[in-house]
């Protein structure tokens, strides 16, 4: 019975101490379980050391303890994991390590019952001391269950348990909120790995691209300006009457700009004025995308 203790804790161990950033069962579930019962690693150690500390104080005495749970408490844990394996799969990760923690939890309340902690010298203080240490540690994590759950943000934990379901399901519910995420992303661009950056800096990207597509454009007015000492009808931004938006028709050093539509229209001194004595006739130009022209000739 206790080598079989032994393997479970030794195995219970590896799939959680031993996950990395990879997309495995093993970092998934542990992911899926973080997100539940942070921090997850402190859980672990609990359920583990539980078993080993009273395989030792075992060893030790030579004396088989009392302080395992009954066979069928073990038996239903396993049978019920199996069952929900083999209906929900790889989802059903998070019950079956929850089940798994149940033989954990009856061995730890079997532990203060006198009449289950055997007789031998010194083995009641000894099982009492590892109860009170654990139950302290169960009490310790509860706390920072509790604190985690209220101070974790989203981006926290997907940073952390990069490449998992939970976190790939958690990064797409952040993606979907549109510009209300952009604090969000910018810290997952900055902190998440290769694969977390380029998810986020393409969300990103949409919602200054949206931003773009949404934003107004000023409508323009005719006005008089004198060009060479000849009036002309020429368009400028009407912007002087918007609140949101107070562009400069100036440049640094006070060059006034106007803007020039695309259309079509004629180039060049019209018929009678003081540029024809040097044939410089009119023509049609046709102007596919409006630009702001200086309104102050340049010598």
């Amino acid at each position: 019975m206790r080598k079989g203790y032994s393997l479970f804790s030794a195995v219970l161990a590896n799939l959680t101490f031993l996950a990395t950033d990879v997309l495995a069962c093993s970092t998934c579930i542990t992911a899926l379980a973080d997100y539940y019962l942070p921090p997850i690693y402190l859980w672990v150690l609990i359920a583990t050391t539980w078993f080993i500390f009273n395989a030792e104080v075992s060893s030790t005495t030579g004396i088989t303890l009392n302080l395992y749970p009954k066979k069928n408490v073990l038996g239903l844990s396993i049978t019920f994991a199996i069952i929900l394996f083999i209906f929900a799969g790889a989802f059903s990760g998070l019950g079956v390590m929850l089940l798994m923690f149940v033989p954990a939890v009856a061995a730890f309340v079997q532990s203060f019952n006198p009449q289950l902690r055997g007789d031998f010298p010194g083995g009641t203080r000894a099982i009492y001391w590892i109860g009170v240490i654990h139950l302290v540690g169960v009490v310790c994590a509860v706390v920072i269950m509790v604190h985690t759950h209220l101070t974790r943000t989203p981006e926290n934990f997907i940073v952390k348990w990069s490449g998992t379901s939970i976190a790939n399901i958690k990064l797409n519910e952040l993606q979907a909120q549109g510009p209300q995420a952009l604090d969000a992303l910018q810290y997952i661009k900055k902190n998440g790995g290769e694969y977390l950056a380029a998810k986020a800096d393409e969300s990103i990207k949409q919602i200054e691209d949206s931003k773009n597509a949404n934003r107004k454009v000023a409508p323009v007015a005719d006005r008089n300006e004198k060009v060479e000492g000849h009036t002309a009808t020429v368009p400028t931004p009407a912007i002087d009457k918007l609140s949101w938006s107070k562009p400069k028709n100036t440049n640094s050093i006070g060059m006034g700009f106007v803007y020039i539509k695309p259309g079509t229209f004629m180039m060049g001194s019209p018929d009678g004025g003081p540029a024809n004595s040097r044939h410089e006739l009119q023509y049609q130009v046709t102007l596919t995308k409006g630009f702001y022209m200086q309104t102050t000739e340049v010598t």
